[in-house]
């Protein structure tokens, strides 16, 4: 029977490779319904396993959880085979992966539908107000960003800034048909005022 040490080291070593693993595909698809490639934000490990919570928080996470536990405790205790605790590991990967998914999908709706950080911004004097839209390979509509009439925080990092506006069509005010995102450098803000709604 392995030792207790063992077991835990292997039961960490699993669990950070699903936290990881989770964290990464919510943030990849979170960001892609923006129009925002994963590589333009350079975002570190330690971001996808915080944000794995994303997806393990909900309701099904908190089971697949529950049961990939369950499953290795048996496995180490000899009770189950251990061929079930290797499809039980290989299986839980296309599942965490629609979960991801899903999560993320329904995360980037409900922010455009409810932001939640309104940000105001002063740039310095004789610097443009508009921003490059190459955060990824999709077409983005440039608008100089000081004719937006709100700015929803998106993501920030030390050296820049990421909004996006939720222009609202009068033919169809609950439709979410499209946000324009824009990146905005630390450096040409004069100040900014944060507004927690």
């Amino acid at each position: 029977m392995p030792s207790l040490l063992a077991v835990s080291g292997g039961i960490i070593a699993i669990a950070t490779a699903y936290l990881y693993f989770t964290g990464f595909i919510y943030s990849y698809f979170f960001f892609d319904r923006f129009g925002v490639s994963l590589e333009s934000l350079d975002l570190s490990s330690q971001y996808y396993l915080v944000h794995s919570y994303s997806v393990l928080g909900t309701a099904w996470g908190t089971v697949v959880g529950g049961l990939l536990v369950v499953i290795i405790y048996l496995c180490a205790l000899g009770k189950l085979k251990q061929w079930v605790l290797i499809a039980t590991l290989l299986g839980t990967f296309p599942i965490l992966f629609q979960l991801s998914y899903r999560t993320a999908v329904s995360a980037s709706e409900d922010l455009r539908r409810r932001p939640v950080i309104e940000i105001q911004l002063r740039f310095k004097s004789g610097e443009t107000a508009e921003t490059q839209p190459a955060l990824s390979n999709k077409d983005l509509a440039v608008t100089p960003i000081g004719k937006q009439d709100h700015l929803w925080l998106l993501f920030e990092s030390k050296d820049r800034l990421l909004v996006f506006a939720q222009p609202v069509d009068a033919k169809m005010p609950g439709a979410l048909l499209r946000a324009e995102v824009y990146t905005v450098s630390r450096s040409d803000i004069q100040w900014s005022v944060v507004v927690v709604q």
